[in-house]
């Protein structure tokens, strides 16, 4: 049931369950999650199925390094890549850092926020 409210609050999005929660490779509890939703909480069904589908984009961060894809990753939706495009704070954002690098590493732009939206 803690899962059900997870997902009805929006703390646990369609990306987190494709991924942390294994729904997408059906691995660890994967399974178990495809077979409860549609149990006790059905009304929660669209989640999942975007989940399965691997219709899912990261709209949380919670920190660590990301890497924009391109679209040609194996798996552009695990934990490392990120999609090209523009993202906000709904809050305010802090000790927040991003860089663009080239291939080898070496840093093309950069900034850091302190207490401001982006």
């Amino acid at each position: 049931m803690n899962t059900c409210d997870d997902l009805r609050s929006g703390v646990l999005d369609a990306y987190d369950f494709a991924t942390r929660y294994g729904v997408l490779a059906q691995t660890g509890n994967g399974r178990q999650y495809t077979i409860m939703v549609p149990i006790l909480c059905p009304d929660q069904q669209p989640i999942l199925d975007q989940a399965l589908a691997g219709e899912v984009r990261e709209t949380t961060f919670r920190g660590g390094k990301r890497l924009i894809g391109n679209g040609l990753e194996k798996t552009p939706w695990n934990d490392y890549y990120l999609s090209p495009g523009t993202y906000r704070t709904e809050e305010p954002a802090s000790d927040c850092y991003w860089e663009r690098s080239d291939a080898n590493g070496n840093i093309i732009d950069n900034n850091s926020s302190q207490s401001h939206r982006r």
